[in-house]
């Protein structure tokens, strides 16, 4: 449950994990970990089960940089050795690898503070909100002093693990750091008053108190190790508002910790980089040929080789030895320009079944590089390696239908192919002989997992990947349709995606004929009904505006086309609609008291969300729910009146215990005005 964890122990309440029921009992009180624990992301950590098999360095590989990392880890930090090192490349030139044997290492020797590999198609590492409470738990667990620090911080601030990220960073690693750092302080000052008074006393053996504090996890410098920011979501500058914490980490803090930071150079991460708040605190490591990748590429190659050339020893039986040839090496030694894929792909690739090896090493030495238009390209030979394997696809048009369906969808991978509806045979035949382009075991059996990250992007890039272009609207059109599927009058969505994700994915479509049908024929206010929180959830505002948000989008986007029910999505923006919610009273199991909101919005707001002129559309829409509740008298607080969404203040005034809760969302009645 806890990867790597030790001596480590929370008592108390049932929990539910990936492999079965844990138990664990709360006879130490540690409840406030018990509740971190909730908000952390179990597959983010560097021997996370959700990450095995972990990218690795080919043993004898990439020496000069884990060198250099364990050389910056172990100085103390300084002008010539900046506690933040960012380490950058493109794809595939094997930072994942990097920061994984690194993070065991510094596991192995007691350095390691914590790791968080962010990954795109993970919902719990491709954004922020998870990134420091993992982190927390993990110092919790790494600095067994720093155990009851957070377990009372997070008692005391239960709200802390929800926050924002920057009172996350405050409140869970910032302080909890501080406030050891004043123990070990204390400590010190204590232990050294105690062995002055011992060695000024007569006939006392000195050694009775040691010469130091014997505290030396918390007070020496620990590594923390983030991979693949690029792989987080960027949509409100999350890069920047991660990397503005880590710096004040080290520069305002000054805390006792080197941070690795592993990323593509995307520009805005670069600019961050670039910006004041890194001056004198940050290295940057470019990952190319000063590392003598070159070498360790020729190396991982002649052990891949050797081992294609003992599983296929039947069918390579024939074939003149030594193979590969001297000569051949060092081709696909140039061809990888110092990236990892490119070799990494080329053996997956000669080591599939159906063919003999050696064959297939001829094609990939006859391939010529794809021609971008563009000098120099860094990705043509990985492109006409990617096209040739693409090349043997027989069932194109299905082929690019699924891979447009796992580019849109949000949520866990073991989910995806249930939620297809296509056979699982007719998968395993349309993706067979692209395996080197997916994780083990298999396209279908790694639930459709991409092998590298350079792959979705050569898919979504039409000057390179061609006639094998991929519409990611296309992709979300026939989710869309599957989730409308799923709904029916009486059970409403089949799942919990479903219900969730149908908005979302109906926003971003292609707008098929087949979908615009489905549209027209959903009974859009039970729909919505059904897809908000069941129960008494008491986050049911957001979720109402992210529905109110996304059903916005959808109404401009299809706004020229007909039929009834895209009538009521339009009369749900234009003309306005109503909510139904129910007050519970304290103490008051059976009767309910039910109001209605009646909602219109001005057109210059609808406009303005719809056009996607406005940088948070779902912020702005809430603030402009929040400003009607404002004009809203207090007294005025009595059935068949508009009341607000957020009415937490009201409900203090009434001496209410339990809130509203939504019941049905409903047409704007024609005399509503009268209602008042």
């Amino acid at each position: 449950m806890f990867n790597g964890s030790h001596n480590f122990a929370i008592h108390g309440g049932t929990f539910n994990s990936a492999g079965g029921d844990v138990h664990i009992y709360e006879e130490r009180g540690e409840r406030g970990l018990a509740t971190l624990y909730h908000h952390t992301s179990t597959s983010a950590s560097y021997d996370a089960g959700a990450r095995y098999p972990p990218p690795l360095c080919h043993p004898g590989t990439r020496q000069a940089i884990l060198q250099d990392l364990g050389y910056w880890a172990n100085r103390a930090a300084g002008a010539h050795n900046p506690p933040i090192r960012w380490l950058y490349g493109p794809a595939g030139a094997g930072k994942s690898a990097i920061a994984q044997s690194f993070a065991q290492t510094c596991a192995e020797n007691g350095s390691l503070l914590g790791s968080f590999f962010f990954w795109r198609s993970d919902p719990s590492r491709n954004n922020p909100q998870c990134l420091f409470t993992t982190i927390a738990m993990q110092m919790a667990i790494a600095i067994p002093e720093l155990r009851t620090i957070m377990d009372t911080a997070v008692i005391q601030n239960p709200f802390a693990p929800t926050s924002f990220i920057e009172k996350q960073c405050d409140a869970l690693i910032i302080k909890p750091w501080l406030d050891l750092q004043v123990m070990v302080q204390i400590k010190a000052r204590i232990h050294s008053e105690l062995r002055q008074r011992w060695n000024n006393m007569p006939n006392v053996h000195r050694n009775l108190v040691p010469e130091s504090p014997q505290w030396p996890s918390s007070v020496r410098a620990r590594i923390l190790i983030l991979d693949g920011l690029d792989e987080c979501c960027n949509e409100n500058n999350e890069w920047q508002r991660i990397l503005s914490n880590l710096a004040l980490l080290c520069q305002k803090f000054n805390l006792l910790v080197r941070i690795l930071v592993c990323s593509r150079p995307e520009p805005r991460i670069k600019e961050c980089f670039a910006g004041s708040g890194y001056q004198n605190i940050c290295q940057w490591m470019a990952l190319n040929d000063t590392y003598q990748a070159s070498n360790d590429i020729r190396l991982f190659l002649v052990d891949g080789f050797q081992k294609i050339l003992i599983h296929h020893s039947h069918s390579m039986e024939h074939i003149p030895r030594p193979w590969p040839a001297l000569e051949q090496i060092e081709y696909l030694v140039h061809k990888s320009s110092g990236q990892f894929i490119y070799p990494s792909t080329v053996l997956k690739y000669i080591n599939e079944d159906g063919d003999v090896p050696a064959d297939r090493l001829n094609v990939i030495l006859g391939l010529e590089a794809a021609d971008h238009g563009e000098e120099d390209s860094p990705y043509a030979d990985l492109d006409a390696l990617y096209l040739q394997i693409l090349s043997k696809v027989k069932k194109r048009a299905l082929f690019l239908k699924v891979l447009a369906a796992r580019l849109a969808y949000f949520g866990s991978p073991d989910l995806l192919i249930q939620l297809l509806g296509i056979p699982v045979g007719t998968l395993h035949a349309t993706f067979s002989g692209v395996h080197a382009l997916f994780q083990d075991p298999s396209p279908i059996g790694s639930d459709l997992q991409f092998a590298h990250a350079s792959f979705p992007s050569f898919l979504v890039d039409h000057n390179r990947s061609l006639h094998f272009h991929i519409d990611i609207s296309i992709g979300h059109d026939f989710l869309a349709q599957r989730c409308l599927e799923s709904y029916s009058d009486l059970l409403g969505f089949r799942d919990d995606y479903t219900r969730e994700r149908w908005a979302n994915h109906c926003a971003l479509a292609s707008g098929s004929d087949k979908l615009m049908a489905m549209l027209d024929s959903l009974p859009v206010y039970a729909a919505i009904t059904r897809a908000m929180p069941y129960g008494d959830h008491p986050d049911w505002r957001s979720y109402l505006a992210n529905l109110l948000y996304l059903i916005l989008q959808i109404r401009y986007k299809f706004k020229d086309k007909c039929g009834q029910q895209l009538q009521h999505i339009r009369d749900i923006v234009t003309v306005g609609f109503s909510v139904v919610l129910v007050l519970k009273r304290p103490l008051d199991f059976v009767e309910e008291e039910r109001y209605t909101i009646y909602v219109q919005y001005p057109s210059h707001l609808s406009s303005a969300l719809a056009s996607g002129s406005l940088h948070d559309g779902f912020q702005v829409l809430m603030n402009y729910l929040d400003s009607q509740i404002a004009q809203i008298p207090q007294r005025s607080f009595r059935p068949r009146h508009t009341l607000p969404l957020d009415i937490s203040a009201r409900h203090i005034g009434l001496g209410l215990t339990k809130g509203l809760f939504f019941v049905e969302f409903c047409p704007l009645p024609y005399n509503w005005y009268l209602l008042y």
